[in-house]
């Protein structure tokens, strides 16, 4: 029997100011994954569900050059109470 390969579809990553988030260090949040046997994660990196899409879109392209065949990252958009843009960063 193969072993299943364990993927954890929901994270949040980083600091916030919202509410008490489990996975703000990036390597305690792998050694979670590590003990738990979990291959592959999706993230959302914390800033930007706080509307600091800079900090958030450039959190998640440093997790993703340390991790990158470990984790992946989702999109993220609150384009609440002003005008919104798409912001865009060169890497």
């Amino acid at each position: 029997m193969n072993t299943p390969f364990i993927i954890d579809a929901h994270a949040h990553l980083g600091p916030t100011q919202a509410f008490e988030a489990h996975h703000r260090e990036l390597d305690a949040y792998m050694d979670i994954l590590d003990r738990l046997g979990i291959e592959l994660s999706f993230f959302s990196a914390m800033p930007t569900l706080e509307n600091d899409f800079e900090t958030g879109h450039r959190m998640t392209l440093e997790v993703l050059g340390k991790y990158p065949d470990r984790l992946r990252a989702t999109g993220c958009s609150i384009p609440i109470g002003r005008k919104f843009r798409w912001p865009i960063l060169k890497t």
